[in-house]
């Protein structure tokens, strides 16, 4: 089903088309399970953002949603979505998820709660600590600052 998935609408571009194989391939491989037809849509909308068969994922001019922030900074980072929005306490994930979740209270105005919500049920004062880190990180890291601009500029350059 998913071969068939991705033949059927990224064979025309071979690029995209192993780009797609190798990260399905490395999240089966990292997550230890076969992956459900979702969550291969997910990738091919991280690597082909004009591919329209995902409902809020590519097109242009539809608001930004706190799950396609967390494609992009999961696309920047190179760290798989599911990865970036779990447990992990890996310094390089922490860091991802903590801009994910600073973009999306900056960008969307959902709640705490909402954006909770979509990193891994984190509740609302996680949400606000996160904020508070990434923003003392910022002042110190004019990197980080860089990083965070060239993203927010890729989010609008791309809706």
């Amino acid at each position: 089903e998913i071969v068939d998935f991705l033949v059927e609408n990224i064979s025309p571009n071979m690029h995209l088309l192993h780009a797609a194989v190798v990260r399905v391939i490395a999240q089966i491989s990292l997550l230890g399970r076969p992956l459900r037809m979702e969550q291969v849509q997910s990738i091919v909308a991280q690597i082909y953002p004009d591919w329209s068969g995902l409902n809020g994922m590519g097109g242009r001019g539809k608001p930004i949603t706190i799950d396609r922030i967390i494609q992009e900074v999961s696309a920047y980072f190179n760290i798989p979505v599911d990865i970036l929005i779990g447990n992990s306490r890996k310094r390089e994930i922490i860091l991802a998820r903590q801009v994910a979740i600073y973009l999306a209270r900056q960008i969307t105005g959902d709640s705490l709660a909402r954006i909770g919500y979509h990193f891994g049920n984190r509740n609302h004062s996680s949400i606000v600590h996160a904020c508070k880190k990434l923003q003392a990180e910022i002042r110190r890291n004019p990197i980080l600052k860089s990083t965070i601009s060239q993203i927010k500029s890729h989010l609008f350059d791309h809706h």
